[in-house]
């Protein structure tokens, strides 16, 4: 799924894969995994999205809108808070936590899309 975006926005874009990845800096093997169904990590995806001006959730083909205005992020995030009860005690622990604690609760969220991403259907 990854791959596919990839692939289209550098047509889009009028360019080729090789020459993204070489003009992040990123070795051309990371594309032979991704063609294989493996996604790119954190940082890696957010050099992508940030170079196609595109979110992660775009990418990872979470979402079929490419860049939401931050408005409109924001309105999913509130209606979730109000919709669910679990995300208001998942928020409310969040904000008791340590700014270190905080960035380790994120990375292990991220880890945890990730691996929810590359499941087998």
């Amino acid at each position: 799924m990854f791959f596919d975006v990839f692939e289209q926005l550098c047509k889009e874009d009028k360019t080729t894969p090789t020459a993204v990845l070489q003009s992040l800096g990123v070795s051309i093997g990371n594309m032979h995994r991704w063609k294989q169904g493996i996604n790119p990590g954190g940082p890696m995806l957010k050099k992508i999205a940030d170079r196609f001006n595109v979110s992660t959730d775009y990418l990872l083909g979470i979402d079929d809108i490419k860049k939401r205005s931050s408005s409109e992020s924001e309105e999913r995030i509130i209606k979730a808070m109000q919709e669910s009860e679990l995300f208001k005690a998942l928020a409310e622990d969040f904000q008791e936590l340590s700014p270190e604690s905080q960035a380790k609760a994120v990375d292990f969220l991220a880890l945890l899309k990730r691996a929810e991403n590359n499941k087998a259907p």
